[in-house]
């Protein structure tokens, strides 16, 4: 005869929870809805239950998660397009590179900006801001990649497993 292991205090929380959700829920929701006092449900506590089979995946959801990371500050340093590699040779400049360059020439204020930042300054000019322009430039001599980082939030989507009671 086989013995039943008995459920952690997590995985019993996890499961009366998930019990008051007719359609299921996300391990977020299920965290949403904990009794006051119990501690946050593990992704490993869900998969224990699906693996018990008390629980199953019921389907997916589409949510959108919001982080938090620290992004490179870069400073204006020239706007010369006359600048030469090691060998002396003269480095070529794209019109948006160029554009680039006497847009942060020619602005007010700061001379230091993130990608994020100088996108939404020059937003309604038609100039391009990409990571890999900004390296190029750096990699030129026109901006300064300094130690400086600033948080910045991203959202993206994301699919998520709904679980139910079985």
């Amino acid at each position: 005869m086989a013995t039943k292991t008995q459920l952690s205090t997590s995985a019993e929380i996890a499961l009366s929870v998930l019990k008051n959700f007719a359609d299921g829920a996300t391990l977020s929701e299920i965290n949403e809805n904990l009794p006051e006092g119990a501690t946050k449900v593990q992704p490993g506590t869900i998969t224990g239950l699906v693996k018990r089979g008390l629980i199953e995946v019921i389907g997916e959801r589409e949510i959108e998660k919001t982080s938090k990371r620290n992004v490179a500050v870069y400073e204006f340093k020239t706007a010369s397009v006359s600048l030469k590699n090691a060998d002396g040779k003269a480095f070529n400049y794209n019109d948006n590179q160029k554009a680039i360059l006497n847009f942060l020439e020619n602005a007010d204020g700061a001379r230091e900006f993130t990608i994020s930042s100088l996108k939404e300054k020059v937003k309604d000019t038609g100039i391009n801001i990409s990571s890999g322009v900004i390296t190029a430039l750096v990699k030129r001599g026109n901006l300064v990649k300094t130690e400086k980082t600033q948080p910045a939030l991203s959202h993206t989507k994301a699919s998520v497993n709904v679980y139910g009671v079985k």
